[in-house]
């Protein structure tokens, strides 16, 4: 697969399109420079040396660099195409087979949600997969450059796994970053522990008094801590908080701090000017929440950890509460 991989990106170094592209970034015309230039793959590794021959050491080094940065920039065009084509499939998908039934429209259209996820996951995780590893800075006298290096992948790693995924399904794709989070969820907000102060400022200022804060799967006690600096936060501007984070162990103390009238009455019912749940995604407590308005929620999950289809399955599902989406490590 790495063989197979390598061959064909040093095919593509030197294709018609790259050289079209490097020859306005390195100032060579277009047919100079595919005549001077080679990609080769060093076999048993992850790399692709690109020479280029020129009268003047300035020239080779320019040209070495303007197809590297050539190649990289049209792998990148083709995954911005490649997410547009899925996402107009997605809409085309969405109105051309509306059902009468709202469950069951409801039931397709997560179930489309699902899917678009995964292909747009699997699209995004190749962003950013080739890199310049060792750009050429020198040339041999000969009027070689220095052989420049293009990676692929880090380590191989991403461009491999998200090749495999694709052969394979993409339904157990996690999430690796917040750039891919962003490609798949473009409307939600994306956050990270980093910015806690931030987020409960944004929670005092909408005036909701009640916070949950939601765990998938495997990020229960990144939610927790989470939840903790939260609650500090909100204590330093004078309010007194009440965190409760274990409400999916008993139903009954889920039904008694999470029904509607207890939200609307925060102070009243509980004796704190904010309540703030940790509750997993799919659990019970979780149920008495989705679907309303008179609370906020941030959704946690793991990086690497956490699949993109049951993030964005939780994002709907409090949709109403303005959900933030923060991906922790």
């Amino acid at each position: 697969m790495v063989q197979q991989t390598g061959q064909t990106l040093a095919k593509t170094a030197l294709n018609a399109d790259v050289i079209k592209i490097a020859q306005k970034g390195g100032g060579n015309s277009a047919l100079d420079i595919g005549d001077r230039a080679t990609a080769e793959w060093q076999q048993n590794t992850d790399l692709v040396s690109i020479t280029v021959r020129a009268p003047t050491a300035e020239g080779a080094v320019a040209g070495a660099n303007a197809i590297a940065n050539a190649t990289i920039q049209l792998a990148e065009q083709g995954i911005k195409d490649r997410l547009k084509a899925a996402q107009t499939t997605f809409d085309q998908l969405v109105e051309a087979g509306r059902l009468q039934s709202a469950a069951a429209e409801s039931a397709r259209l997560n179930q489309l949600g699902t899917s678009l996820a995964a292909q747009q996951n699997a699209i995004a995780s190749e962003s950013g997969a080739l890199t310049v590893a060792d750009p050429a800075s020198t040339a041999e006298e000969t009027g070689l450059s220095r052989p420049i290096a293009v990676l692929i992948g880090a380590a191989a790693g991403l461009l491999l796994g998200a090749l495999l995924s694709l052969l394979l399904g993409v339904r157990g794709l996690r999430a690796y970053s917040a750039t891919t989070l962003r490609h798949l969820v473009p409307d939600a907000e994306v956050s990270s522990p980093s910015q806690t102060a931030r987020l409960a400022g944004e929670v005092l200022d909408s005036g909701k008094r009640c916070l949950a804060v939601v765990a998938t799967p495997g990020a229960s006690d990144s939610a927790k801590a989470l939840a903790g600096e939260l609650a500090d936060i909100v204590r330093a501007h004078g309010l007194v908080v009440k965190e409760a984070h274990d409400v999916d162990a008993s139903r009954a103390t889920a039904m008694q701090l999470l029904r509607h009238d207890v939200r609307d009455n925060i102070r009243g019912a509980v004796g704190a000017d904010m309540l703030v749940v940790v509750l997993n995604s799919d659990g019970f407590a979780s149920s008495l929440l989705q679907g309303q308005s008179n609370l906020r929620a941030i959704v946690v999950m793991r990086r690497r950890r956490t699949r993109i289809s049951q993030a964005l399955r939780t994002l709907t599902a409090f949709e109403r509460a303005q959900p933030v989406l923060v991906l922790a490590r």
